[in-house]
């Protein structure tokens, strides 16, 4: 720009306008220039550079390591923390928002000193897909399900699956989970897992206690411990159970042996080794290469029993125990010549618990018959040896009851004759 022979801001301003210099004007240093001996350039306009847009991105509001995180709370008493509850893996619900989609920005157009334009380059946007148990409404992304949120190669999802690569241990903590869990290593000691869905567990359960909505499957063993609870809702399967309780509502099966259980099913019971000790009952009938053993350790086969109704059975039996005890309590009083405020008030309070006891029994009662019927139906049920039934063992129906006197080779299988009330052995 021609300005050397300028001597104001005035005819500086002159020559911008012959030039067109229209844009990022500032004159308001000039004369102050002019006036010094500063040989340095004085810039007098400027233009404005574009700002590109910014890319898109997504706003997660969960966490999506899908890694159990420290969540340390107070344990019962108020004494300390429960570490085997501290660890929690993040869980959303369904309907739940998780994300939000942040959409680019178109930027800030530029100009030069000439007025002319300079366009801005907008933002990229995000790359990402939808993944199973996930719907985008709008901006938002929001679970189908209740799970654990993950996030792995720009795919966003809920997952009804939660898996452990290692064990159950003080690292993971507890389970509860609102779909499928699978363990790679064991399950240890005093801890536990609840799944809505099914547990399966490539390693070995120790004493602790699983209970599913589905099935659980063992591919190792279980050491009970006479710690370890299994229950659920399909169907148990493992490799080998020693000291513990197993209780579903459908097929327990055990590939080897099955030591020193309570075991409880509504379908059948297969053991492919032997059924020693401890008290197994299969509503549908139950089948082992070996039922007892020559140690002597006494083992209780039962059929066409309803393990439910056997509960309703020993809570009626503590009702009445209960029932008893307030009895007597009456029988004291009624001995006493003037009762006292304390005494007619505890009478007042026995009066209202026999009244629930009567009711609860009622209620009982109506379950008990509800799976005679149940029972009736089972009549084709047996209990089948395919090797030995030694002479430990007790095989009970809900008519009767067979104790072996001695060893007796299989194959055999074993029936109820509710006509005679006795249990009919058949060999072959």
């Amino acid at each position: 720009m021609e300005t050397n022979e300028c001597s104001s801001s005035a005819e500086v301003l002159e020559v911008l306008k012959r030039q067109n210099v229209i844009f990022g004007v500032d004159i308001s240093e000039v004369d102050t220039w002019l006036s010094s001996d500063n040989s340095d350039d004085l810039v007098v306009a400027r233009g404005s550079y574009p700002k590109n847009g910014k890319d898109g991105y997504i706003k997660l509001l969960v966490d999506v390591s899908a890694k159990p995180q420290f969540m340390p709370e107070p344990a019962a008493g108020g004494k300390g923390i429960d570490y085997r509850s501290a660890m929690r893996v993040a869980l959303v619900q369904a309907d739940e928002k998780i994300a939000e989609v942040v959409l680019p920005t178109t930027g800030e157009k530029g100009s030069n000193v000439l007025g002319g334009i300079m366009a801005a380059l907008p933002g990229n946007s995000v790359r990402f897909a939808v993944g199973d148990g996930v719907e985008q409404k709008g901006n938002d992304l929001v679970a189908k399900v209740a799970g654990t949120p993950n996030s792995r190669d720009n795919v966003i999802s809920v997952r009804k699956m939660y898996e452990i690569q290692g064990d159950v241990s003080f690292e993971t903590g507890n389970i509860n989970f609102p779909g499928t869990v699978i363990i790679k290593g064991d399950v240890l000691d005093d801890f536990e897992i609840t799944a809505q869905e099914h547990v399966i567990v490539q390693g070995a359960i120790n004493g602790a206690k699983i209970t599913a909505g589905g099935y659980i499957q063992c591919l190792g063993g279980v050491f009970g411990k006479k710690k370890a609870e299994l229950r659920a809702n399909a169907f148990i399967e493992a490799r080998f159970c020693d000291s513990a309780t197993l209780a579903c509502d459908g097929d327990i099966t055990i590939t080897k042996d099955l030591l020193h259980c309570r075991t409880q099913c509504l379908g059948t019971l297969k053991c492919g080794g032997s059924i020693i000790g401890g008290e197994a009952m299969a509503l549908k009938g139950i089948e082992a290469a070996e039922i007892g053993s020559d140690m002597g350790a006494r083992t209780i086969v039962s059929i066409r029993k309803h393990y439910r109704q056997e509960k309703a059975k020993e809570l009626i039996s503590e009702l009445l125990t209960e029932a008893n005890q307030i009895y007597d309590h009456y029988k004291r009083l009624i001995q006493i010549p003037q009762l006292e405020t304390d005494d007619i008030q505890g009478l007042e309070k026995d009066i209202k618990a026999v009244a629930g006891i009567i009711q609860k029994k009622k209620s009982l009662d109506t379950q008990i018959d509800r799976f005679e019927k149940i029972l009736g139906e089972q009549k084709a049920a047996a209990i089948r040896v395919l090797k030995v039934l030694w002479s430990d063992v007790v095989l009970t129906a809900p008519y009767c009851k067979f104790a072996p006197l001695e060893k007796t080779a299989g194959p055999l299988s074993a029936r109820e004759d509710v006509a005679h009330g006795s249990m009919v052995i058949q060999h072959g």
